[in-house]
């Protein structure tokens, strides 16, 4: 028999199959021996040790930790041998005048008693398993027959033991053929499993990539920029102290009020990376305020239109919204020199699908698409992003003096 793991519940259907069995041959043993002499008991006294063997061996769970993987095969072996003994005191007792019809009384409970340990077999151990079963199994009947019966009668043992081998053979078959399709689907869904978790945990990784790189870009439009400043500022001082008392204290206090500027925008900034105000406020309310924001830094007019509500749609969906708006204000605010700003938020619930469009267009200077492709650089590459991870549309129009547009389609299937 082939060394495997025990399948699944296996164990205990043997164990359960093992007691109930062993119960009736307890019963009907104690009953041919109660309408016999008394010198056969030591008979009973035999079979009831070797049951009682059986059933420790199955439940006493340190034979388990010790075979380990063949602890089944094991006890099924047991099992046939138990078997085999119970009917040869059965035969010790008496053999009825009609032999043959003893034969086939005995191979018909036979059937029924083998097939449960056969399909057993067969679903743990395969075909290969199977055949092993049925030659041990027809190897002690055979010898136990022949021993006891002439040789018509034992021919005719042979016959059925045949019979009953082949139809075992034939389930034991099929079985084996279905468990080892159910054995291929289970290893699939387990590589699948393990796939979708590595792909998982790289989406992670790549999201998380992702969101330091936007971070950099943040950092660098306001932290980096400012410091750059402040130090050309520090240095035109440092020249003109001496000579220049007047346009150096002049320079001085632009670097100072630039100094007050950057700091303003980095705690901003810092401030944005949590998302508190979707915790706070929900989605709809941050966004209205973000609108509120860039009103009062630019004095621009924006015209936004937001739907009801956003309940279907997922926490994540609804923060690379958010960031997403962010953004583009952002750009508006340090890059467009716009005076109106249309925005325009729309859900639609399909059957089994969320679709998300968004719209935001404003009046600046824009700039010519073609030849300023390192315009990115001032966050619409992060946007770009966020909307590739969840497989959505980016649409970007844009040219000199005409102002720029962003158009964007977010789609999230519904659980």
């Amino acid at each position: 028999m082939r060394d495997e793991t025990i399948e699944p519940g296996l164990l205990r259907l043997f164990r359960t199959y093992v007691l109930v069995l062993n119960g009736f041959f307890f019963f009907n043993i104690v009953v041919m021996l109660s309408k016999h002499d008394i010198f056969l008991k030591p008979l009973f006294y035999i079979n009831a040790i070797v049951l009682l063997l059986l059933d420790f061996f199955l439940f006493y769970p340190k034979f388990q930790k010790l075979l380990g993987k063949k602890f089944l095969a094991t006890g099924i072996i047991l099992f046939l041998l138990m078997n085999a003994l119970q009917y040869w005191t059965i035969l010790q007792i008496e053999l009825p005048v009609d032999t043959f019809e003893w034969v086939r009384t005995y191979f018909s409970s036979s059937f029924v008693v083998l097939f449960i340990p056969m399909m057993i077999t067969a679903w743990q151990y395969g075909l290969p398993g199977t055949i092993v079963f049925l030659l041990i199994s027809a190897t002690l009947e055979v010898s136990i027959f022949l021993f006891y019966a002439d040789a018509t009668q034992g021919l005719y043992s042979l016959g059925l033991i045949f019979f009953r081998s082949v139809n075992f053979l034939l389930i034991g078959g099929i079985i084996s053929r279905l468990m080892t399709a159910q054995r291929k689907q289970r290893y699939e869904l387990k590589a699948a499993n393990q796939q979708l978790s590595h792909y998982a945990s790289t989406l992670e990784q790549l999201s998380t990539s992702r969101e330091r790189n936007r971070l950099a870009r943040e950092l660098h439009d306001t932290l980096a920029h400012t410091l750059s400043g402040v130090s050309v500022q520090l240095e035109a001082v440092r020249a003109l102290w001496e000579n220049s008392p007047e346009d150096a204290h002049t320079m001085l206090g632009q670097a100072l009020s630039d100094t007050r500027s950057g700091l303003t925008e980095t705690r901003r900034a810092l401030k944005d990376l949590r998302a508190e105000p979707l915790e706070d406020l929900g989605l709809l309310l941050a966004l209205k305020n973000l609108c509120a924001d860039l009103e009062t830094k630019t004095s621009v007019e924006i015209d936004y239109q937001l739907p009801e509500h956003l309940n279907s749609a997922s926490a994540v969906l609804q923060h690379c919204i958010y960031r997403t708006v962010q953004e583009a204000f952002s750009n508006i605010d340090h890059h467009a020199s716009a005076k109106t700003v249309l925005f325009h938020l729309g859900v639609k619930e399909l059957e089994k699908w969320n679709e998300i469009q968004l719209t935001i267009q404003d009046d600046g200077i824009g700039f010519d698409l073609e030849k300023d492709v390192e315009s990115e650089h001032f966050g619409l590459r992060g946007i770009r992003e966020r909307v590739d991870i969840f497989g959505g549309t980016f649409l970007l129009t844009s040219s000199q003096g005409k102002g720029t547009q962003l158009s964007i389609t977010l789609k999230e299937e519904r659980e």
